[in-house]
């Protein structure tokens, strides 16, 4: 969702720095620059439900690196926004320990990542939406990249004995 006047926010202080309030009716407030009534430049989001939001925002979204994203149960994100969601490269730290640091698409750990729990482990591997690919299956893709590999070096090997001895 963009921010700004066009969403609801009613400018309620603003100065001669570009810094300004927004607030929605909702109770959420964004503190930060704008431009042309809209949340541009950096500032803080602050939601309704406590969540708050810092770092840069583009036409209304968030939007670049190193964005920081804090809730109230003590959840902290670090990391990429593209477009309003977290998208690319972040870390999630929880509140019992846990740290998620890799890919994000949508607002969910996508792509590459590990999770490293309290005790020190690690799982290590492919994300989908938010959940970790079985290992068992990310081991036999795996394998069987390695077996079509072996293959096309045997064939390769067999082409060249058929050639030269042609």
């Amino acid at each position: 969702m963009a921010l700004g006047k066009k969403q609801g926010g009613k400018i309620v202080s603003e100065d001669s720095s570009g810094k300004a309030t927004l607030e929605f009716t909702s109770g959420s407030k964004y503190i930060g620059e704008l431009k042309n009534g809209m949340a541009e430049g950096n500032g803080t989001m602050y939601f309704a439900d406590g969540r708050e939001l810092k770092g840069a925002f583009v036409k209304g979204k968030p939007h670049g690196k190193d964005m920081v994203l804090t809730f109230p149960d003590g959840r902290k994100f670090v990391g990429d926004y593209t477009n309003g969601k977290r998208h690319g490269y972040g870390k999630m730290f929880f509140p019992d320990g846990k740290k998620y640091e890799g890919e994000w698409k949508n607002d969910l750990p996508h792509g590459e990542g590990k999770m490293t729990l309290p005790d020190g482990t690690v799982e290590d591997g492919t994300w989908i939406k938010g959940k970790m690919k079985d290992p068992a299956e990310q081991e036999q893709s795996g394998d069987n990249l390695n077996r079509k590999l072996i293959l096309l070096v045997v064939l390769v090997i067999a082409g060249i004995l058929i050639f030269f001895l042609w």
